[in-house]
């Protein structure tokens, strides 16, 4: 078959993240190598990011270690969850991705066991004999969120950076990374020169940049995300997914 013929392929004819790409087809493929390789690049950096995102040693090594079977091994009638990347991003950012979700899930779940506890020690304090003993205190497990728990904080964390900026700040970064106006442009509409609209949008950035790590850190004070981390998850979550379709 004539190269012109073959079926043309919307990542591997790329050059972003083809090596990426590349290495989790060979791991799906069943490479024993190829896993190693993803392990041993990755799972360090999986680590220290959950660490950085203020889990401890031990658990983030867990989430790691617990992960690896998930992505590469498929349940009965199911993909391995390493099938999902499609390489529109750094494999490393999609992997924290997943590894953060995991880590704020068990953290929600061991929110709601000490809220579930608390409430029916408080109970049985002030229950009699013979009356509801702990165990049937405990009410019934919530119903888990389809959405995964991150995008559930972003969205909202960055729904509350745009609450909190001025009319006129919103504005200008909706006509400038919205509307994609020129900063002559904006400069023109402010009545301004150019640099004075650069500097009003690296401080409205910096507004921003503050409110949406502030929301995160009230959200879960656990969470130590840096706005490098922060933007890269956002760059890794679909816009509709945010708000902003």
């Amino acid at each position: 078959m004539p190269p012109s013929a073959k079926t043309a392929h919307p990542v591997r004819d790329s050059l972003q993240n083809l090596e990426d790409f590349q290495l989790v087809e060979r791991c799906l493929g069943g490479e024993q190598e190829a896993i190693r390789v993803l392990q041993t690049t990755f799972g360090p950096k999986m680590v220290a990011f959950l660490m950085r995102s203020g889990a401890e040693l031990a658990q983030a090594e867990e989430i790691v270690g617990n992960l690896w079977a998930d992505l590469v091994v498929a349940a009965p009638e199911e993909s391995p969850k390493l099938a999902r990347y499609d390489g529109s991003c750094q494999l490393s950012t999609w992997l924290n991705t997943v590894a953060i979700n995991r880590l704020l899930s068990a953290r929600r779940s061991q929110k709601r066991l000490d809220r579930y506890v608390a409430t029916s020690l408080d109970a049985e304090k002030g229950s009699g004999e013979g009356e509801t003993t702990l165990s049937s205190q405990l009410p019934a497990p919530a119903v888990e969120n389809a959405e995964p728990p991150l995008v559930d904080l972003l969205r909202k964390a960055i729904q509350a950076a745009f609450a909190a900026c001025s009319a006129e700040t919103f504005v200008l970064l909706q006509l400038a990374y919205g509307d994609g106006l020129r900063l002559r442009e904006l400069g023109q509409i402010w009545g301004c020169n150019p640099a004075t609209i650069s500097r009003r949008l690296s401080q409205a950035a910096g507004e921003v940049e503050r409110a949406a790590l502030a929301h995160v850190r009230t959200a879960d004070p656990l969470i130590e995300l840096t706005w490098s981390d922060f933007a890269a998850l956002c760059r890794n979550t679909s816009l509709g997914a945010l708000g902003f379709e």
